[in-house]
């Protein structure tokens, strides 16, 4: 049986989630895109043509998402800003976790960069 997702995020690295990791699973059967959230229309459009997702089951608010939607976890690709936002607004009577993609901020001590960017804080770990 599939696992039911929600996904958050259709960005620049959104996008190559929904091309590359989630249409590649919703293929085999492991998973199903039961809704995806963006506060672009044209990114949930691109969502939607990729996944087979309906018009219905896309939001651009985060909250009413998990509020209308039950799903066994959620995928959360948006920047680090609105990471939190994302996070926390979801339904505390559903049982879903929640799987955050790395942020690119998390890297940039591990690059060879370090004079040039600082080293990330512990709250982003």
């Amino acid at each position: 049986m599939a696992q039911k997702v929600i996904h958050v995020g259709i960005g620049t690295f959104g996008k190559r989630w929904c091309r590359e990791f989630l249409k590649t699973n919703v293929d085999d059967g492991t998973i199903s895109v039961v809704a995806l959230v963006d506060i672009d229309p044209a990114a949930l459009a691109y969502g939607r043509a990729m996944l087979g997702v309906p018009e219905a089951r896309c939001y651009t608010d985060p909250r009413r998402a998990f509020a209308e939607v039950a799903a066994d976890f959620c995928t959360i690709v948006v920047p680090p800003i609105t990471t939190r936002r994302s996070s926390t607004s979801r339904s505390s009577t559903a049982s879903t976790s929640c799987a955050r993609s790395r942020s690119p901020t998390r890297w940039r001590g591990r690059c060879g960069s370090r004079a040039k960017f600082p080293r990330p804080s512990a709250r982003w770990a």
